[in-house]
């Protein structure tokens, strides 16, 4: 998968963006437009109003409430946890570990189990290669991989 950023006469392009790129606005800004604009929009759509060849790679975007990932004919919307959100998984994660290890049962995964969570995580477009981290709910993921109850969000391993 070849992930591609949004340039910002490819924002431009997008009805209700062109004057926020106009205005000189900061990257996050022009993100959060984006966002706005491709939201209702289907793939064909969206690829459409960006002017680009879906074959050209995969789009994903972040904003501060939310990201979007653009693949071939899929578009994907996903709101971003809040951070009550994000520490109830932390927590629960923590929780979990410790009642695996009081029954007696093994907190953290076989490393074959690790490897086939990881690779699933590498090839989604919600994974953030630079951050090692997934997008859709910000978790670390070699860390997440690692704990034998874990789960993905997304249901990509569980």
């Amino acid at each position: 998968m070849r992930m591609r950023a949004l340039s910002n006469e490819q924002i431009a392009r997008l009805p209700g963006c062109a004057s926020t790129v106009a205005a000189g606005a900061s990257q996050r800004a022009l993100d959060d437009c984006a966002l706005r604009e491709l939201r209702s929009l289907s793939a064909a759509e969206a690829w459409a109003a960006l002017g680009l060849d879906p074959a050209g790679g995969d789009v994903l975007i972040f904003g501060d409430d939310a990201s979007l990932a653009l693949s071939g004919d899929r578009i994907e919307y996903v709101p971003a946890p809040s951070l009550v959100d994000i520490a109830k998984g932390v927590s629960g994660a923590a929780l979990s570990a410790v009642r695996r290890a009081l029954a007696g049962k093994p907190v953290l995964a076989p490393p074959e189990l690790v490897a086939a969570r990881l690779r699933e995580c590498e090839i989604c477009v919600h994974y953030l290669p630079a951050e090692r981290r997934c997008g859709a709910c910000r978790c670390f993921t070699e860390a997440k991989a690692r704990l034998a109850a874990s789960v993905c969000p997304l249901s990509h391993w569980d």
